[in-house]
């Protein structure tokens, strides 16, 4: 894989993740020739294999990449269930491509990715119940 030496990656070890996997590349979908692709996911359990239809929603597709626009860096993830951000390696991921995209120095293993405080999400709203009297907070300058 192209970006495989990205400093992007440093420090980030193999992780399980709970994020669909987003067909960005195959069949109609092409992704832009011009990315560095950093990291690869596999679906466990996909209808399109059962329904033979793999070869228009491969099995395998990237979760993570770099681009660039108009001369800026860019990254980019699929990945993002709020259960990936469990895992030390998905924010390390997310830490060193923020960092990398403003052109900041990552450190030789990554960042830390320590938790402050507490942090126990939902499983992305399935079976959870909305609460009710909460609305968004806009700022303005």
């Amino acid at each position: 894989m192209e970006g495989a030496n990205s400093p992007i990656l440093r420090g980030v070890k193999p992780f399980n993740a709970y994020s669909w996997l987003y067909h960005v590349d195959g069949g109609e979908w092409k992704i832009n020739p011009k990315t560095k692709q950093l990291l690869l996911g596999r679906s466990l359990r996909s209808s399109h294999e059962e329904g033979g239809r793999l070869d228009k929603f491969p099995l395998t597709n990237p979760v993570a990449w770099t681009n660039d626009y108009k001369g800026a860096r860019v990254f980019f993830t699929t990945l993002g269930h709020p259960y990936d951000w469990l895992d030390g390696n998905m924010r390390r991921l997310a830490l060193n491509g923020i960092a990398w995209a403003l052109e900041k120095e990552i450190p030789p293993g990554g960042f830390e990715t320590e938790v402050v405080g507490e942090y126990a999400p939902n499983n992305s709203g399935f079976g959870q119940k909305f609460k009710t009297g909460k609305t968004p907070e806009f700022f303005l300058e």
